[in-house]
């Protein structure tokens, strides 16, 4: 009770501390994230880390780069731009995809042209048949738990 207490005042003071954000701060922000995330672009990796074996990141290969991928398409950028379309490239090659990184693809397939339907509609059927019922969800690997 004593921390949800804390954590209304600490809140409430920020939002009465702060002043309103306008689009322009919004749009200002957008571009220096956008900036931010093109610097840490790889030829070969993209937004990959650079040691993958390690954490959470060993179980989601492409997970980073699909992340990226969608904020800047969210953001704006144009699918045509070349880190976009290596990024696009790079998470589809991953073979054994995991939930997360399916989710993520499947977004991203979603928002892209006509010419990207049908790698939506081979993640969404792969989506749906990792599916499980009996666990309520999809399994963090690649096969149905």
């Amino acid at each position: 009770m004593s921390i949800l207490l804390l954590c209304v005042v600490v809140s409430t003071t920020c939002a009465i501390g702060t002043s309103k954000l306008s689009d322009t701060d919004a749009s200002k922000a957008i571009t220096m994230i956008v900036a931010e995330l093109d610097s840490r672009y790889n030829e070969t990796r993209c937004w990959d880390s650079v040691d993958p074996s390690h954490g959470w990141l060993s179980k989601h290969r492409g997970g980073t780069t699909a992340l990226t991928t969608l904020a800047l398409l969210s953001a704006g950028q144009s699918s045509n731009s070349p880190n976009i379309q290596s990024a696009l490239d790079y998470i589809w090659e991953v073979e054994e995809p995991s939930s997360y990184l399916l989710t993520l693809r499947t977004s991203i397939w979603a928002l892209l042209p006509d010419t990207y339907e049908r790698r939506l509609k081979k993640d969404t059927k792969r989506l749906i048949k990792t599916l499980s019922l009996q666990y309520g969800g999809w399994g963090i690997g690649a096969k149905p738990p």
